[in-house]
């Protein structure tokens, strides 16, 4: 039989189903729910998400891999990144020591804190039996640009070295973080620009950030629109210094921040390699090359924490492959530890395997575009595109990225979601493991902190950007309970009645309270009202949970209220639960707190600590 009507034998058992028909089932499933309110997710970036994607929903795009648009990467033969790591220390001679050690276990790429380097003695012994040929050497931003890239030159002439890599030199960042710019740094450097290039021509001089606008609460499409504004004020600045299109392009590179929304990430560097192409279009480049996005990655500040750490490396492999899926050129994992002491040798070899094992064991470096044909990550392609081309070009019609920065404007977008995004957190509908969930309540951690992020000023005449990360909130509250003199509050679980629902809300004021490192005093239930209130009061707690069944409620809350105030007319009340009938019945009986899914954890626990004199910084 042939191959044909092998195939054909084969499908037809399995005839085409139109949408309508899936549809209909899922509906059907959904027992009368509304289809649009259930299962149609609403992305921060304000479009819909279906629950599922067929082939007639998407054009998928027509290019191959390192064709134009470049939505499949630059790539062409493997979808190979560099691996690579950020040496802090500030000795030329260890920090040498140190990125060869990363290198000799797997890195690729190493980035250098500027200031380990005074003069060109000091850049001679970081850069000792490096081969800056196969290594990608980046540094960060020194407040001296001038010096440092003479001495990058001096370096170039003297080795003859083919020193590649990235300067993440980002004056419009610091423009956003701390409200100012060097109006003449551009002219300044014309002359350090050309001679480097002359020098070091394969070294990009530009590095576009785009952690600020996230950690700063701006969703996906903002992060996009606000680079790709931020690349093209570069481009409008060197291009009134006399420099053409191709040596600009040639000279810059993105850095974006990937968080755990994996899809969308992936998303997100396939729709800015796509806009960016277009963009450089517009400008009648001569070389083709000229067109392509330079990516690096680094895993997201923003959803990291300094509780239960060890989750941040699950974090981290997750962005890690969503970068690589993405087609990124170069990925930093953050140690799992950096957000609050210095990274050890375990948690840098623990950020670098990360990466090798989805390279060398998932292999997800031989497969070209590896997110190509999903309808999914096509459709949230050609989303995430249309939209931050919008916002793009919204701010372009406006004046351009200073001036709607210095109105308010990035400031003013950034801040709307990111309101939305801490009542989300607040709310644990945001979920932090560890964190707004499912805490670890004996865990400790202010005696292991040795750092802080401390967030910059502004010093000139407007609001600027304010990364933080979304954990932090809660994080004060529990290093707060940690600090105080007095001992944690006592939190008294008192489970009667229905035993499903009472275990269902035991579980969650534990995790509630333990957000904030109250003592929560558990146990398996009591037969009558008269037992577990003995119970409370012998426990010395300062608040009393009663955690049961809405229909219970209406007979053992009047009980154990009367009881417990009776006793101790200062313990503090809560129902576990809530329902607009049930606090109709209940609102005689003097409960302090109603607390089920959807409270503000952050405002009920504030008032808590205060109310027992812990004292939130």
């Amino acid at each position: 039989m042939g191959e044909k009507k092998i195939k054909d034998k084969l499908f037809a058992e399995f005839p085409p189903v139109k949408t309508k028909e899936w549809k209909s089932v899922v509906e059907k499933d959904l027992k009368g729910s509304d289809f649009d309110k259930t299962v149609v997710w609403k992305t921060y970036e304000g479009f819909d998400v279906q629950p599922f994607y067929r082939k007639e929903d998407i054009d998928i795009s027509k290019s191959s891999p390192g064709e134009f648009p470049y939505i499949r990467g630059n790539k062409t033969e493997q979808n190979t990144w560099l691996i690579n790591e950020n040496i802090n220390e500030l000795n030329p001679k260890k920090a040498n020591s140190q990125a060869i050690n990363s290198i000799n276990n797997g890195a690729g790429s190493i980035t250098f804190d500027s200031a380990v380097i005074k003069d060109k003695e000091d850049l001679e012994s970081l850069l000792n039996k490096i081969d800056t040929e196969k290594i990608e050497i980046n540094f960060t931003k020194t407040e001296d640009s001038k010096k440092f890239l003479s001495l990058l030159i001096k370096y170039g002439k003297s080795r003859q070295d083919k020193l590649k890599g990235c300067y993440f030199f980002d004056p419009l960042k610091d423009l956003a973080l701390n409200g100012h710019l060097n109006e003449t740094i551009f002219k300044d450097l014309k002359q350090s620009i050309t001679l480097f290039n002359e020098v070091l021509p394969d070294y990009k001089l530009f590095t576009v950030h785009s952690y600020h606008f996230k950690s700063s609460g701006g969703n996906i499409v903002q992060e996009v629109a606000f680079s790709l504004s931020s690349a093209v004020e570069y481009i409008t600045r060197l291009s009134e210094l006399g420099f053409n299109i191709d040596f600009i392009s040639s000279k810059l590179a993105f850095s974006f921040s990937v968080s755990s929304n994996f899809f969308m990430e992936v998303a997100k560097l396939r729709a800015a390699r796509l806009l960016w192409a277009n963009i450089i279009k517009q400008y009648k480049p001569k070389d083709n090359e000229s067109l392509k996005m330079y990516v690096h990655t680094h895993t997201a500040h923003f959803n990291k924490t300094i509780y239960d750490p060890h989750i941040n490396i699950l974090r981290g492999a997750t962005e890690t492959m969503a970068a690589a899926i993405g087609g990124a050129n170069s990925i930093t994992v953050m140690p799992f530890d950096y957000y609050y002491k210095n990274p050890d040798q375990f948690s840098k070899r623990i950020s670098r395997n990360s990466q090798l094992v989805i390279r060398e064991e998932a292999y997800l470096d031989k497969v070209i575009d590896p997110g190509a044909g999903s309808y999914y990550i096509e459709t949230l392609t050609n989303s995430i595109a249309n939209e931050s081309l919008k916002l793009f070009q919204k701010i372009e019609k406006s004046g351009g990225f200073v001036k709607e920065l210095r109105k308010g404007t990035i400031q003013s977008e950034t801040h709307k979601n990111r309101k939305y995004l801490e009542k989300n957190i607040q709310t644990a509908k945001e979920v932090f493991l560890g964190t707004n969930k499912y805490p670890n309540n004996e865990e400790t951690i202010f005696k292991k902190i040795s750092k802080s992020n401390v967030n910059p000023e502004s010093i000139n005449k407007f609001e600027t950007l304010k990364p933080q990360r979304g954990s932090e909130i809660f994080e004060e509250l529990r290093l707060a309970t940690e600090r105080s003199r007095r001992k944690p509050p006592k939190v008294f679980l008192l489970q009667l009645g229905n035993v499903a629902m009472r275990n269902a809300r035991a579980n969650f004021t534990r995790n509630f309270f333990g957000c904030a490192s109250f003592e929560v005093i558990d146990n398996s239930g009591f037969e009558t009202v008269e037992v577990g209130v003995k119970a409370a009061l012998n426990s010395k707690s300062e608040i009393v949970v009663i955690c049961s069944s809405n229909h219970d409620y209406l007979e053992i809350v009047p009980k154990a209220v009367k009881k417990l105030r009776s006793a101790n007319p200062k313990i503090k009340i809560i129902v576990a639960g809530y329902s607009k009938k049930l606090l109709e019945n209940l609102q005689c009986q003097k409960i302090d707190d109603f607390i089920y899914a959807r409270s503000n954890m952050i405002e009920i626990l504030s008032k808590y600590q205060k109310l027992f004199g812990i004292g939130v910084n």
